[in-house]
């Protein structure tokens, strides 16, 4: 027997729950054991990401306390330079040449061969200018936000191993990159994402944009509007002289779009539960959709929507240059990761090299006698 904790499975009489999640303590509970597995990696992702952003190898503090702040400390950017070559041939792939997809619709048997390739030809030509369309707010045409997206996601691939093309609209067929660390999956699934039982996106937010969006979704669209508001307001509403402002002046501020919440305030930290539920009598099954917050107030569940997507696939696309040992999600090694460990010795041995090299044409203090010696 499931409790509310515990995500619920068959039940006495073999009968699969309606949902295997109901209640916030539930997916927080799983969130968090999913976050514990994943930082015993976290630390090998935070020292690729580092090596590749030109930081030192040693911390600056450390050598500080030991008195060797002025010693050599560089990163050599020769990490940075293999995977930048390695990323281009990906990047070159999907965004080089005169377009950027071909399309090919679906045969159908009394279309003879030659309107069948005139339909093509023609989606595919429509569908390469809505790619310089990406952008809704902007009047000038351009691929540069679909090269964006295309070369964070190649950029991910060549340091983890894998990147990622993210759908967050059940229609809008752009995808935006995200960053590899920030997928949870239990150990075990496969990189297809076929066997994956619930799956966690750390996501973040503006007050803005959440506001909008959930102000004008239709009441059957799944947000918990209330539970929402609550949160923007418990975040936001400490005015510059730290009192607290009114729940009816916060609206109005939001509604104004107003700079102060828009520039002196973070992100709001949530995160998105994907959740592979039981093929019921009454119900099919397919993956669901919940939002809860990341930390703090309201323990609620912000967004529902059961068995939303068919599968994992219809929302997030893995990309994958090798399959690992086993095809698993935690097996796949990265072009970063094979040559990180090379690559970070080979900066310390320099830095340490070039400080023996300091050190010993420094003038070294010479004594003549006991006494100088004792000082």
């Amino acid at each position: 027997m499931s409790t509310d904790i515990e995500p619920k499975t068959l039940d006495k009489d073999f009968r699969p729950p309606e949902s295997r999640f109901t209640t916030y303590q539930g997916l927080k509970s799983a969130y968090d054991q999913a976050i514990e597995q994943h930082n015993r990696n976290d630390a090998r992702f935070t020292s690729i990401r580092g090596i590749y952003d030109r930081l030192p190898p040693t911390d600056p503090k450390f050598l500080e306390q030991q008195g060797l702040g002025d010693m050599p400390n560089f990163n050599l950017g020769e990490f940075t330079s293999k995977v930048d070559s390695y990323v281009s041939t990906w990047v070159d792939h999907n965004t080089g040449g005169y377009k950027f997809a071909t399309v090919r619709l679906k045969r159908k048997k009394e279309n003879p061969p030659e309107l069948s390739d005139y339909y093509d030809e023609k989606v595919t030509e429509f569908f390469n200018e809505a790619i310089t369309e990406w952008d809704d707010d902007s009047e000038v045409t351009s691929a540069a936000p679909y090269i964006m997206e295309s070369c964070i996601r190649d950029v991910q691939m060549g340091l983890f191993g894998i990147g990622v093309a993210y759908h967050r609209d059940d229609i809008d067929w752009r995808f935006c990159a995200i960053p590899t660390r920030k997928i949870l999956v239990p150990r075990g699934t496969k990189i297809t994402l076929a066997n994956c039982p619930v799956l966690f996106i750390k996501t973040e937010s503006t007050v803005t944009e959440i506001y909008n969006k959930v102000k004008a979704a239709n009441s059957d669209s799944g947000w918990n509007k209330d539970a929402v508001y609550r949160m923007l307001y418990d975040r936001t509403s400490e005015t510059t002289n730290g009192s607290k402002e009114q729940f009816s002046e916060w609206q109005n501020r939001v509604r104004n779009n107003d700079d102060f919440l828009s520039v002196n305030f973070s992100p709001v930290e949530m995160v998105d539960c994907y959740v592979q539920e039981f093929n019921t009598n009454r119900k099919k099954d397919g993956i669901s959709h919940f939002i809860i917050p990341r930390s703090g107030n309201p323990m609620e569940i912000l967004f529902k929507k059961d068995r939303r997507y068919k599968c994992y696939r219809d929302f997030l696309n893995p990309f994958s240059d090798n399959s690992g040992p086993e095809g698993d999600w935690h097996g796949v090694k990265g072009f970063g990761d094979q040559i990180y460990d090379n690559c970070d010795f080979q900066n310390r041995f320099f830095n340490d090299i070039a400080a023996c090299s300091i050190i010993s044409n420094m003038p070294m203090f010479t004594v003549n006698n006991e006494a100088d010696r004792d000082q």
